[in-house]
């Protein structure tokens, strides 16, 4: 009787300690019973196993700690080996070292057969990463046509189109109706990346590619420069290890629609990539020939790259207009050390030097022609190439024929074109165009 007493009034301090939230004194006591060989009631038992999952608790964290510490040393060990990857890439001035299992990937993709010294013939893709851009791309454009519901819907889309088809005729678009840059995304956008696509591979296989790179894109359009690199960095992955690719581009474009839509589908697509480029977008609403308002505003010897695509002008006095102001804001904005990447269409080219290539083999009459037209930019030769979908200077017979048995199909994008610019044809990827690489005098 007296040891259930003394039981039950054990118990009770123990009790009384947890009723008053102390801990401390109800373990003390609990200890003290152990001690003492005295019987422990049921709480005095809970209370124990508390202490004993505490202490296991304490344990755990302390193996959690060091199991953390372990995993942020292997993290380190594999982020050295990671840059050690990237500086074997490499070379001192920072310049991606060439990978031939990639070099061959796209020439082999591609169909890439060099002709001459300057001539390069293209005849294929990389289906993989053009179908699932194309594909977003027509969905994204779909959406576009029917949220504008406009009344007169199709006579507006019609206005864009004939606008837009002064450039067959050598006449400037004024680019300036409610559809333009939904009609310039169809018609020409696909086909103007998969040519910038190219000048990147240029660039890269003559390893001059950088990983940390700042780039002015002069009438940058939809950013279809930006757009060429995206895609040609979805192609190299699996070839490049872990580049640490930062670039900076700036888009400097007088059609603020077309701009906006660029970087519209660019946060759709490329931000949704499961690895998209590390990019910042600068962009700034200006005409180039309003260059002496802006031109102080630009960053002075900032530039890696100044790039020039597809924006020459047909008209001889906008023509000379626009001259004076590439070469103005090259000479403020490129690096002493930088690179000007002129992409310009044959017969622009031609016409602009009134010259006439009568001859595949014509070659030292073409580098002339280059260098001439470099002069009017302050510019020096360093490099170029003519990439051609047929293989010749000249135009051939039957080109949709040859497109048809030949050339990569847009796939996704026909049938948009069939609805909404009236194509009767299927369109393919086709390239004739000068790709340049110079640098100031």
């Amino acid at each position: 009787m007296i040891e259930l007493i003394k039981n039950w009034w054990n118990s009770l301090y123990v009790i009384t300690a947890l009723n008053n939230n102390n801990f401390d004194l109800a373990e003390r006591r609990l200890a003290k019973l152990k001690i003492q060989k005295s019987p422990i009631s049921g709480i005095a038992k809970l209370l124990n196993k508390k202490k004993q999952a505490e202490t296991e608790l304490e344990d755990a964290k302390q193996e959690i700690k060091k199991l953390k510490q372990e995993v942020i040393e292997f993290r380190q060990k594999v982020n050295f080996l990671e840059l050690e990857q990237l500086f074997d890439n490499t070379d001192a001035r920072g310049l991606l070292t060439p990978d031939s299992n990639l070099i061959d990937f796209i020439t082999n993709s591609f169909h890439v057969v060099e002709h001459d010294r300057a001539k390069l013939q293209v005849t294929g893709i990389d289906r993989t990463v053009f179908d699932r851009f194309e594909h977003e791309l027509s969905l994204f454009l779909t959406e576009a046509f029917k949220k504008n519901s406009t009344p007169k819907k199709r006579e507006e889309i019609q206005k864009a189109i004939e606008d837009l088809e002064k450039l067959k005729k050598g006449i400037d678009p004024e680019y300036a109706f409610n559809f333009t840059p939904d009609v310039y995304l169809l018609k020409y956008f696909a086909e103007n990346v998969y040519c910038n696509y190219l000048v990147w591979f240029l660039i890269y296989q003559a390893g001059l590619l950088p990983t940390n790179f700042n780039v002015l894109d002069l009438a940058a359009g939809p950013g279809t420069v930006a757009y060429g690199l995206a895609l040609f960095l979805q192609s190299s992955h699996q070839f490049l290890q872990n580049p640490l690719f930062h670039i900076s581009y700036y888009s400097l474009e007088a059609q603020a629609n077309l701009q906006y839509r660029g970087f519209q589908f660019w946060r759709r697509y490329l931000e949704s990539h499961p690895q998209p480029p590390n990019t910042y977008f600068r962009f700034d609403t200006a005409n180039i020939f309003d260059y002496e308002n802006f031109l102080e505003k630009l960053p002075r010897d900032f530039f890696d790259f100044v790039f020039i695509s597809h924006c020459f002008f047909s008209d001889l006095q906008s023509r000379e207009r626009s001259y004076k102001a590439y070469s103005k804001i090259i000479e403020n904005c490129l690096k002493s050390n930088g690179k000007v990447v002129l992409v310009i269409q044959k017969s622009k080219l031609f016409k602009s030097q009134n010259f006439i290539v009568n001859q595949n083999k014509d070659i030292k009459k073409e580098q002339t022609l280059i260098v001439e037209f470099l002069e009017n930019l302050g510019l020096r030769l360093e490099w170029y190439k003519y990439l051609t979908s047929t293989g010749s200077r000249t135009k051939i017979k039957n080109f949709y024929n040859f497109a048809s048995n030949h050339l990569p199909l847009q796939t996704y994008l026909n049938p948009l074109k069939t609805k909404y610019l009236n194509l009767a044809y299927n369109s393919h990827y086709t390239l004739d165009d000068y790709v340049i690489f110079a640098k100031r005098i």
